[in-house]
């Protein structure tokens, strides 16, 4: 039970997040610092997308604080603005999102927004599994980091990684708490934190690094030659640990096409993230 009494008056505190990317914590420490419940403002949850749903916000009886993976459409975005929302937009490095994926499949559930699971999955070795997850669940986390870095362009937004909450949970809240206008001092700051570890959130192991150690360095090229198809600023790809190295022959030479340079996984930590 939450003792935080509410304390601002603001818009919903929407969250949109990459899964696998210690967002509930973070929501539960935006509930702790607010007072703010928890809502649910898509239509359905599980496999589906989370749209925003007008309804679901029109018929909302409290501010609170949403949380979900939802990306960034026209669509998405005239409802925010409608609401006077600015969202927060959560990232993080995507070969330890692979790994922290599969073991959430295996851990908890396998029902999720980035892609179907199918039952011959189960039968796979990890390192096919790992590949199917690359293949077909990573494009909707780039469409999800794309669509929102456009939309930072006109929308006011925040970015944060998991990276960046887990090395300094504190400054990260201070900064969300600068962004919505909150005076949270210290102490405040610490009672939202310790309302956050005392919920449940879902974790599987909460270390960053494994994508590294755990994925082949073909994996790893995959998921950077899927990073290269969509041809931006490098610092968005940076902002999920990814790090585009110059084409070489040597490198990919089963590839004909040169549009598919090398690359290398981003050794920076923590990911350096585009503000805006």
């Amino acid at each position: 039970m939450m003792w935080f009494k509410r304390q601002y008056k603001l818009p919903h505190i929407f969250v949109a997040c990459f899964p696998k990317s210690g967002s509930t914590f973070l929501a539960k420490a935006l509930q702790g610092l607010t007072g703010y419940p928890e809502y649910h403002a898509a239509e359905e949850y599980v496999p589906n997308e989370q749209d925003i749903s007008r309804r679901k916000l029109l018929k909302a009886r409290r501010l609170s604080v949403i949380q979900q993976h939802t990306k960034g459409t026209k669509t998405n975005l005239n409802i925010l603005r409608e609401f006077g929302m600015r969202p927060i937009v959560h990232v993080r490095n995507l070969f330890d999102v692979v790994v922290s994926l599969r073991d959430h499949f295996y851990g908890q559930d396998h029902h999720f927004p980035t892609g179907y699971v199918h039952r011959e999955f189960w039968q796979l070795s990890e390192r096919d599994q790992y590949d199917f997850l690359i293949q077909m669940h990573l494009p909707w986390y780039f469409n999800f980091l794309v669509s929102w870095h456009e939309a930072q362009r006109y929308f006011g937004l925040i970015m944060t990684s998991y990276e960046e909450l887990f090395a300094d949970p504190a400054s990260t809240l201070r900064r969300l708490a600068d962004f919505y206008g909150l005076a949270a001092d210290d102490a405040a700051i610490e009672r939202a934190l310790d309302y956050a570890a005392s919920q449940p959130t879902g974790f599987n192991k909460g270390i960053s690094g494994r994508g590294r150690q755990m994925l082949t360095t073909a994996q790893r090229d995959a998921i950077c030659r899927m990073a290269k198809v969509w041809q931006v600023d490098r610092k968005i790809t940076r902002s999920v640990g990814i790090d585009i190295a110059e084409f070489t022959a040597d490198r990919f030479p089963s590839i004909a096409n040169p549009f598919y340079d090398g690359c290398l996984a981003a050794t920076t930590n923590p990911i350096p993230m585009v503000t805006g």
